[in-house]
């Protein structure tokens, strides 16, 4: 056994190491904040703890393997987020009304979200960092879940054409229309 004296509380104590320069972590870490750490202002030590957290993730993200795994969990997330909005706004189901007869359920793939009376643009976000906002604000009023081509009529040519009867009528009845090739005896 070593006999030392702590710098910190200047005690006498043994230990078995001739290295070991305090008799606590308490003292160790009390004599290096105050020793060692120039006294800096709360905005300086802000500004090191950016400084420090920058260089360390321009380190991490040179790292192939860390780039894969953040690209898996953000598009892990992205997904979980988007099912969350789509559910809370109406669940699978364009909310479009085309006289009486809804689009209907529909893949998730096909969904996407539409703000009410048209003014996106003016908000001014979209995408996951929409969802990610809606789902921080609790899913406020103001947003319905529709059909890409519901909302893409909606945005261009300000109604969807599927709510008008003659169309719909046209559609139906069209030769380029699936269900009519399906029982056409020509085929």
């Amino acid at each position: 056994m070593h006999k030392h004296i702590c710098p910190q509380c200047e005690k006498t104590y043994e230990h078995a190491k001739k290295t070991r320069k305090f008799c606590s972590h308490s003292c160790s870490s009390t004599w290096h904040f105050s020793h060692s750490r120039k006294k800096m202002t709360p905005d300086e030590i802000r500004e090191s703890r950016r400084i420090r957290a920058r260089n360390y993730a321009r380190k991490r993200n040179k790292n192939p393997e860390w780039k894969k795994y953040k690209l898996k969990m953000t598009n892990k997330s992205n997904k979980e987020v988007r099912l969350a909005v789509i559910m809370a706004y109406g669940g699978l189901a364009c909310s479009c009304d085309h006289s009486g007869n809804p689009c209907g359920p529909k893949p998730i793939e096909f969904l996407c979200l539409d703000h009410i009376g048209g003014n996106g643009k003016e908000k001014g976000s979209g995408g996951y960092s929409l969802y990610r906002k809606l789902r921080k604000l609790h899913y406020p009023p103001g947003y319905r879940i529709l059909c890409h081509n519901c909302n893409s009529s909606l945005g261009f040519y300000g109604r969807c054409p599927m709510s008008d009867t003659e169309i719909q009528q046209r559609w139906k009845t069209s030769p380029g229309n699936k269900k009519v090739r399906a029982h056409s005896p020509l085929l």
